[in-house]
C-alpha cells in the first residue's frame, strides 16, 4: 500500500480510504487509523506509525478477500478489479 502526506499531522493511503493522524500526548507520539470515518487503531511507542500501516494491509487485503470470494460464489473467479 502506498503512502502519501496529507497535511501536517497525517498522511493518508493513495485511495484516500485509510487516515492515520499523529498526536503529541504527554511528550509521546501517537498514532490513529481510521477507515473512512471509523477509528480502526490507536499505537503509541516506538514502531507505532509501522503499526497502524500494516493494520491498514490487513484490512484491505481481507476486504480483498472477501471480493475475490464472492465474486468467486457468484460461478466466475473475476476479481474486483475486473481480472481473470
Amino acid at each position: 500500500m502506498r503512502w502519501v502526506r496529507g497535511g501536517y499531522r497525517y498522511i493518508t493511503s493513495l485511495d484516500k480510504r485509510f487516515f492515520i493522524s499523529k498526536a503529541n500526548v504527554r511528550g509521546s507520539s501517537v498514532y490513529t487509523l481510521t477507515d473512512g470515518d471509523e477509528r480502526v487503531c490507536v499505537e503509541r511507542g516506538e514502531g507505532a506509525k509501522e503499526r497502524c500501516m500494516q493494520r491498514a494491509e490487513e484490512l484491505a487485503a481481507a476486504v480483498a478477500g472477501q471480493v475475490r470470494s464472492f465474486e468467486h460464489g457468484k460461478g466466475g473467479t473475476r476479481l474486483a478489479s475486473g481480472q481473470s
